[in-house]
């Protein structure tokens, strides 16, 4: 048995090797998004530079804080989306479409707040309304991750226990019938013979499933 489990950890071990492999090529958008941060900082201190060394422009210094806002919405906006990207196909790449698709979203809640609360801070809103808004973006983001932490840990779970495996007939949740076509971290995804069905893992820890056919799971210890 122990062997079997040893087995099955280096299986585990070696698909997730693979899929670091993935992260690491899906990783430019990322760092590009992180270079463009770099560059609107740069830019806003040019512009400021430039407002205080050329006399030529201080006829436009009113119009100063528009032009620090412009910059910050449109490179900013141009960061958060890279980056969001970046981080969602890391993400798929790890736990499929549905960790992508999360990374995503939550990526970019954090880093429209992120752009927000500069923009406030630019236009010199008052603290306690740039705190308001962090607060409301951070509680956002973290009730989202929550849920993902949450179907992670139970795909963990599902993927080392392995109650069901590939290709065995199951009923879920008490009404999903079908043949198992793969389980992910996130999901796992039932063939009813005219659609796919994918059943968040936290769905399915705790509730109680069928079994009408069952294949031998690889590397599942034997009883």
């Amino acid at each position: 048995m122990a062997m079997k489990i040893d087995d099955r950890v280096d299986e585990i071990i070696d698909e997730y090797s693979e899929k670091l492999e993935h992260v690491a090529k899906r990783s430019t958008k990322v760092v590009s998004g992180i270079l463009t941060v770099v560059l609107l900082a740069v830019t806003l201190l040019v512009t400021d530079w430039s407002f205080k060394v050329f006399t030529q422009l201080q006829p436009y210094i009113e119009y100063k804080t528009y032009i620090y806002a412009g910059e910050v919405l449109l490179i900013g906006s141009l960061a958060v989306e890279q980056i969001s990207r970046g981080l969602g196909e890391m993400g798929e790449a790890v736990g499929g479409v549905g960790v992508g698709g999360a990374f995503r979203g939550i990526a970019r809640i954090v880093g429209y707040g992120v752009v927000l609360s500069v923009l406030a801070s630019v236009f010199n809103v008052s603290p306690a309304a740039a705190l308001t808004l962090g607060s409301f973006m951070g509680l956002v983001a973290g009730f989202a991750v929550q849920k993902v932490i949450g179907n992670a840990v139970a795909g963990i779970f599902i993927i080392f226990s392995r109650p069901f495996c590939v290709g065995d007939k199951v009923k879920l949740l008490g009404k999903y019938e079908g043949t198992v076509k793969d389980i992910t971290v996130m999901y796992t995804i039932l063939d009813t013979g005219d659609r796919l069905i994918y059943i968040p893992s936290s769905k399915i820890v705790g509730d109680v499933f069928e079994k009408t056919h069952s294949e031998v799971c690889k590397g599942k210890p034997s009883n």
